[in-house]
C-alpha cells in the first residue's frame, strides 16, 4: 500500500524558501564582488593538440583570456632531435589575471625557424613546417701523420674528440667517412695483419664538415668542432594589421 507522508506545515516550507532565497543573495553578491587583483584564473586545462600532415605539424593550445601580445615561446632541443615548444602567457585585467603555460615536444624534421604562429578568439595556432628528407651524402675525413697543435678554449666551444686505438696500421691505410650522423673509422694493411672498423653516432651539433683526424704512435684522433648555436627567433602572430594593433608573440629558438 502507498503511503502519504503528511503534508509539510506552511511555516516551516516559509522558512526553507527564505534559506533558499538568502543562499542566491549570498551567491549573487559572490559573483558580483570584485576578485583580489593578484587572483589567477586558467579557464582551460586541455593539453596541446598537435596535428601531423605530410608536409607541417599545427599546434593548437587554448588561451581564452589571454591576449596575442602576452604570448612568448621558446624552442629548444631535448635530445635525440627533437624540439620542445614551451608557450606560457599571463594577461592583468581590473579584476583578475589570466594566465597560461603548455609545451609540445616535436619530432627532429620540424622546421621550428619558420614556425608562424596565430591567435584568435582565444586559441593560438602554430604551424610548423616540416623539413623535406636530405639527401645521403657521404664526406671523407683526411688522415694526418702528425698531432695538430693544442688550442686553448673555453668547455663550450671545444671540439668533440674520438680517440681510437689503430696499432699496426699506417695513417695511410685508414679510411674515415661520415654520413647521416654516424662517423665510420675503417683501415687494414697487408704488412702486419691489422684490421679496424668502427662506427659511432655523433652529436647533433657536430660539424663534420670542419672534422680533422690525426693517427701518431697507433692512436687515431678526430677532432669534430661544435656547430654554432641558433640566434633568438621572433614570430609575429597574424597579419601585419592584426598584430601591429595586438601585438606579437616570439619564439627563442636554443
Amino acid at each position: 500500500m502507498l503511503s502519504l507522508s503528511p503534508m509539510m506545515p506552511l511555516p516551516l516550507l516559509d522558512s526553507m524558501v527564505a534559506d533558499s532565497m538568502l543562499v542566491d543573495s549570498l551567491m549573487a553578491d559572490r559573483w558580483l564582488a570584485p576578485a583580489p587583483d593578484d587572483r589567477l584564473t586558467r579557464l582551460s586545462r586541455e593539453g596541446p593538440r598537435t596535428e601531423t600532415h605530410e608536409d607541417k605539424y599545427i599546434v593548437t593550445i587554448t588561451a581564452p583570456g589571454v591576449a596575442a601580445v602576452d604570448i612568448e615561446c621558446e624552442a629548444e632541443e631535448v635530445g635525440g632531435g627533437r624540439t620542445r615548444l614551451s608557450v606560457r602567457g599571463k594577461t592583468v585585467t581590473a579584476t583578475t589575471t589570466h594566465f597560461m603555460e603548455q609545451a609540445v615536444v616535436l619530432p627532429p624534421d620540424a622546421d621550428v625557424e619558420k614556425t608562424q604562429a596565430e591567435s584568435a578568439d582565444g586559441l593560438l595556432t602554430l604551424t610548423v613546417p616540416r623539413k623535406a628528407a636530405p639527401e645521403p651524402t657521404r664526406r671523407r675525413i683526411a688522415v694526418s701523420a702528425t698531432a695538430d697543435a693544442e688550442t686553448a678554449e673555453d668547455h663550450d666551444s671545444r671540439p668533440y674528440q674520438l680517440t681510437v686505438a689503430a696499432p699496426g696500421v699506417a695513417a695511410s691505410d685508414l679510411e674515415i667517412s661520415a654520413a647521416e650522423g654516424m662517423l665510420t673509422v675503417s683501415g687494414a694493411t697487408e704488412r702486419t695483419g691489422a684490421r679496424l672498423k668502427k662506427a659511432f653516432r655523433l652529436p647533433r651539433d657536430a660539424d663534420l664538415e670542419r672534422a680533422t683526424a690525426a693517427h701518431v704512435d697507433g692512436l687515431l684522433t678526430v677532432s669534430v668542432p661544435k656547430k654554432a648555436a641558433a640566434e633568438a627567433l621572433r614570430i609575429a602572430i597574424n597579419s601585419p594589421a592584426a598584430a601591429e594593433a595586438e601585438g606579437y608573440v616570439h619564439c627563442e629558438v636554443e
